[in-house]
């Protein structure tokens, strides 16, 4: 009788008789890849995934006696293989898709587990959408980076009308705090909206393993690439026995392809096997003094092969005529509570001086200018004659985002001296090459030459350069000046640009950031009026009504 086994995520295969008479069975075993025979116990046996599973159910159909492990993991590689039936009458986003959206969608219809590797731009949010939308899952949890929350929350709002499910956003409070909103839940249809620095963290962490979700989706899901990180060990176990996944992000390797696995550890385990080290072992080769150096890749193709066929790839550069020529987008971001202590501070000092009149038109920019640095994460102490600095969510969503854009040209816009520093030394420390023109540098060359980021003071560098290698611009804080924020978005956006572009905004809510951006989009909206000369109120006018304003603005009112 040949028996069939699975243990410590590997098959044992008792075919004596194969190994004996070297026949068709030996041959055709001997085919798969890593396959061994020990002498000891007479058995042959492999690393457990996809392709290995397959293999043997095709060479011993049910001539073998299988245990119960080897047919549940076999069941589990089959329902991530088979394609399903494609539903009627569903009721998706309000949104029309773009037509190479139509086809990964129709793809995505056939998938409860689905890869999306899109760069940043091309829609991957839509399309997953869709895949909820389509399958209707009861409860769905959505892990991504902090800043993705918030987009998150306006997607749903903005692609679908009448929208099925209660929103929940765990952004605040302690994981504590966190847990007891996840537990009173009573609805069914529910999205929980949580980042990845909170997710596996003692309460909430075990709050959502009893959510028990139909639907786990990771968005920048590079995020869990790392096989050791806490948080990648807690999500592969929290979407263990879960029925629809997803994983999405435009740079699913940022350093090696050893960074596939934990990614698609947690999207379907079968496809790569239970065991890292064996994932490592088929595919790459180490330094014998250096464990953790790859000085080798091998068996690329089929590596490469089961990527492909398990996921969709959508670079921008292959959709581009398929997108608007610009597209802008709000990133909302929060202060610390040192900078919330602080701003608040300065807003009573402020109210105070509106009362007896001591803040004028002349002055009252330089006092809007005051917020909006605390709103960026820095702020000068007249006493001491220097600048503090806070912890700053800004700093943290800038380098989200660049993350995200992988290795793609960006330029960063700021307002303030203070700013450029702060912003070139984050990056640098990420290993990011950063030029820099403002504060008496002009290291335009140094961008031109290679350097990815361009960080750039607006009264500095607006005017009279080509940034066309670049199709992504950030502009850390918002400026009131409309014309410096024209003549800096058309350093991208003008003749010569051969790609769609896109425009961010750092926006922190509930401070003067949204009436400045407020302001700014009001202006543009009467272009017209101010073409012909007509202006209808000074900057001095502006900042003075922005001051006067007695509550912040969580988000910009058009929106």
């Amino acid at each position: 009788m040949i028996e069939i086994f699975m243990f410590n995520y590997k098959i044992y295969i008792k075919d004596t008789e194969a190994f004996l008479e070297r026949n068709k069975r030996y041959t055709d075993l001997s085919k798969i890849p890593e396959l061994v025979f020990s002498s000891s116990d007479y058995m042959f046996k492999v690393v457990a995934n996809k392709t290995t599973i397959q293999a043997v159910r095709q060479i011993y159909g049910e001539e073998a006696k299988y245990d119960q492990s080897f047919l549940d993991f076999e069941k589990k590689a089959l329902e991530s293989t088979n394609l399903l039936v494609e539903k009627k009458d569903v009721e998706l986003c309000d949104t029309k898709l773009y037509a190479y959206q139509e086809k990964i969608f129709t793809w995505v219809k056939q998938r409860k587990k689905i890869a999306l590797f899109m760069d940043m731009g091309t829609g991957k949010t839509l399309v997953t959408l869709n895949f909820i939308m389509y399958y209707r899952p009861k409860k769905i949890l959505i892990i991504c980076p902090k800043i993705a929350m918030y987009v998150w929350q306006s997607e749903f709002k903005k692609h679908i009308k009448n929208n099925p499910y209660q929103i929940i956003t765990l952004d605040k409070g302690t994981s504590s705090s966190k847990a007891e909103k996840v537990k009173d839940l009573k609805n069914e249809n529910t999205v929980i909206i949580i980042n990845y620095e909170s997710c596996w963290r003692d309460h909430i962490g075990k709050a959502l393993k009893d959510y028990k979700a139909d639907m786990i989706i990771c968005d920048e899901s590079h995020k869990i690439k790392t096989y050791g990180s806490n948080v990648s060990k807690y999500v592969r176990q929290l979407g263990k026995n879960t029925e629809y996944k997803a994983i999405l992000t435009g740079t699913p390797v940022t350093n090696t392809k050893l960074d596939y696995w934990g990614q698609f550890a947690f999207l379907d385990i079968t496809l790569f096997g239970y065991l890292y080290s064996a994932f490592k072992n088929r595919y790459f080769e180490f330094h014998p003094k250096f464990p953790s150096k790859i000085i080798k890749e091998k068996n690329m193709d089929e590596l490469l092969a089961k990527v492909s066929e398990n996921s969709v790839t959508v670079k921008l550069k292959e959709v581009k005529t398929d997108l608007p020529a610009i597209t802008e987008e709000i990133i909302y971001t929060e202060m610390s509570s040192a900078q919330q202590k602080a701003y608040d501070k300065l807003r009573k000092e402020q109210f105070l001086k509106l009362e007896k009149g001591e803040i004028l038109l002349k002055n009252a920019m330089n006092e809007m200018q005051k917020l909006q640095q605390i709103s960026s994460g820095f702020i000068y102490l007249e006493n001491e004659a220097t600048y503090k600095f806070f912890e700053n969510s800004k700093i943290e969503a800038l380098k989200d985002l660049i993350e995200g854009m992988g290795e793609e040209k960006v330029i960063v816009f700021c307002s303030f001296t203070e700013e450029l520093k702060m912003i070139k030394t984050a990056l640098e420390k990420e290993g990011k090459a950063t030029a820099v023109i403002g504060n008496g540098q002009n290291e335009l060359q140094k961008f031109y030459d290679g350097a990815q980021i361009c960080v750039i003071n607006l009264l500095a560098g607006a005017e009279g350069i080509d940034l066309t290698s670049a199709h992504y611009a950030i502009y850390f804080s918002p400026t009131i000046k409309m014309d410096k924020f024209e003549q800096s978005r058309a350093r991208i956006y003008r003749n010569g640009q051969t790609m769609p572009c896109f425009v961010y905004h750092l926006i922190n809510k509930n401070t003067v950031d949204t009436k400045i951006y407020s302001a700014l989009k009001n202006k543009i909206r009467n272009k017209d009026l101010f073409e012909k000369g007509i202006k209808m109120y000074s900057e001095g006018d502006e900042a003075y009504k922005i001051l006067l304003s007695t509550s912040e603005m969580e988000k910009i009112e058009e929106e």
